[in-house]
């Protein structure tokens, strides 16, 4: 029986050839992009000798610019199809890559992060969407989601570790080749891509905000929405202001401390993501965001009380973090693939773009929160922050019946 289940399931896993494509352009560009993209900070320091706060908010402009660019763009995707944005994004991101090895000041310094962050918005939209529009059995769209997010961990887990061989002295050398893994992926698109023409819906240029609006207007999107971006706000203590926490708490090695916390997300997320998906395979995606979100808040407590002098206590805390990471990420995208009303999938992955705010706000908010009230009060925040989220999530996405085909 349970090789019969097995068999079943494997029958799933055949993708077309140009979904493997963009798989494999994930894995691509994650490596390429998570080489540079980490250290540019470091390099706007060192090079340009600016204070943190500056190098802040030319990261958050980047994010903020990019969101808003995306969501029209990936409009336009519903009309002329995902190929040609995905294209542009490659592009854009390649120049970007290309003019940072030779630019020397700040202001085009700025415009290169920006041009990475737009590039990385175009496609990660338009990808999402091209595998909601070429697979339509519900099963696959969902394992490929899954596979996905799996493949672009392997390349967030990969890229910083080859960005520093390469060495950020020597950055001329990192920043070509992300762009030829780039020029690559570029080649693939154009090679296998299939651009699946939009019907003639010229007219749509003059309703872009009309088609945004429905979407935003949809109670069950709106408050999805609202729930990711809370979600990211927790979620991003783990790579914000837990590391301002540890540094305070002036435990013995710190560095070996924080390198093994990120080893273990890492390689929870890459072995346990597949064994994980068999066994809630049978819980409605709804479901598996609410465990993932319930997991990641118990964990924003575990880290608050954990005691500093044993370091077994934080590797469980990352553990149930890296659990809720691998059960909601990916199921995010599968909600938005369901709750996006047909023909307008694209903006609909671009308006979750806004996400990426939570991302933004939490250092910020993180660090207000340690600073003026101290690291059991910032997790204690957190959690509670989580617990909410879960309330608005189950009694307004779970109770209530869906709206999308209303609109």
């Amino acid at each position: 029986m349970r090789y019969a289940i097995d068999r079943g399931l494997m029958n799933y896993l055949v993708f077309p050839l140009d979904v493997n494509v963009m798989l494999l352009g994930t894995f691509l560009t994650r490596v390429g992009y998570f080489m540079v993209w980490p250290y540019l900070a470091v390099i706007l320091y060192e090079k340009f000798n600016l204070s943190a706060s500056k190098i802040g908010f030319i990261f958050f402009f980047a994010t903020f610019l990019a969101t808003l660019i995306s969501v029209y763009i990936s409009h336009k995707s519903d009309d002329y199809g995902r190929k040609p944005i995905i294209i542009a994004g490659l592009v854009t991101s390649i120049v970007s890559f290309l003019y940072l090895s030779f630019c020397t000041n700040i202001f085009g310094f700025a415009g290169c992060v920006t041009g990475i962050a737009l590039g990385r918005a175009f496609i990660e939209s338009c990808s999402k969407a091209y595998i909601g529009d070429r697979l339509k059995n519900p099963r696959t769209k969902e394992l490929c989601q899954y596979f996905r997010y799996l493949i672009a961990n392997m390349g967030v887990a990969l890229g910083p570790f080859i960005g520093v061989k390469f060495g950020i002295a020597n950055n001329t050398v990192t920043f070509f080749i992300t762009a030829l893994l780039y020029c690559l992926y570029a080649f693939l698109v154009i090679s296998f891509m299939i651009n699946e023409q939009k019907k003639d819906n010229k007219s749509n240029e003059l309703f872009f905000l009309k088609n945004l609006g429905l979407i935003i207007k949809n109670k069950e999107f709106s408050i999805f929405l609202f729930c990711n971006i809370m979600l990211m706000v927790i979620y991003s203590t783990f790579d914000s202001s837990l590391i301002q926490y540890l540094t305070r708490s002036k435990i013995a090695n710190l560095t070996d401390v924080i390198a093994l916390l990120v080893i273990i997300n890492s390689l929870t997320v890459i072995f346990l993501q597949l064994p994980v998906f068999y066994i809630i395979r049978n819980i409605t995606p709804s479901k598996r965001i609410l465990v993932g979100i319930s997991l990641i808040s118990v964990a924003q407590l575990a880290f608050g009380y954990a005691d500093m002098r044993e370091i077994w206590q934080l590797v469980i805390a990352t553990v149930l973090l890296s659990l809720g990471e691998i059960i909601v990420m990916p199921t995010i995208n599968v909600e938005v693939d369901r709750l996006a009303p047909e023909g307008h999938r694209g903006i609909a992955y671009g308006i979750t773009n806004f996400t990426n705010f939570g991302t933004s706000i939490s250092p910020l908010l993180g660090g207000l929160l340690l600073q003026y009230f101290g690291g059991h009060m910032l997790f204690m925040f957190m959690f509670l922050s989580g617990l909410i989220t879960i309330f608005v999530y189950y009694k307004f996405i779970i109770l209530t019946p869906s709206e999308v085909n209303n609109l």
